[in-house]
């Protein structure tokens, strides 16, 4: 559920929803689950995911997401951007999320910290005690050209 408007007057707009879904796939031999719930905002400078809590399952294996400081995304930042043909996602400039996972028998909690509003791209990532700094847009342009590590 949400709403939307728009200014004619000043060509402005804005909105917010909120969003709720319980799903379960069957894929041949796989299946999938997930979980999420969250709200949101927008508005012409930008997006704002003020809560958000997702579980994606895969058999074994598994992911969660929780927001636990809002996510914002300032459309400025891209106006200059030479990477937004990588991009198809938005990415954050401020905001914290937590990032608990099981993958291949493999588990492990993680935070990703995405700054403090500054157009940088950068994100630090902190896994037990071990801080990296990490460039999205290299990320991103790396993985369009097929890199299986980064």
């Amino acid at each position: 559920s949400g709403h939307s408007t728009y200014d004619t007057a000043t060509q402005t707009f804005s909105g917010s929803y909120a969003y709720s879904d319980t799903s379960d796939y069957t894929y041949g031999n796989y299946s999938y689950r997930y979980r999420g719930h969250g709200q949101s905002s927008y508005s012409q400078n930008g997006s704002l995911i003020s809560a958000s809590d997702y579980y994606y399952e895969n058999g074994d294996n598994f992911y969660q997401s929780t927001v636990i400081l809002p996510l914002f995304s300032n459309y400025k930042c891209y106006a200059n951007a030479d990477y937004s043909r990588f991009c198809a996602i938005l990415m954050y400039v401020s905001g914290r999320e937590r990032i608990h996972y099981r993958q291949d028998g493999k588990e492990g909690t993680f935070e990703i910290d995405y700054g403090n509003g500054e157009c940088d791209n950068l994100i630090t990532i902190i896994e037990n005690g071990v801080v990296v700094t990490v460039d999205q847009p290299t990320i991103y342009a790396l993985a369009a050209q097929g890199a299986k590590t980064y």
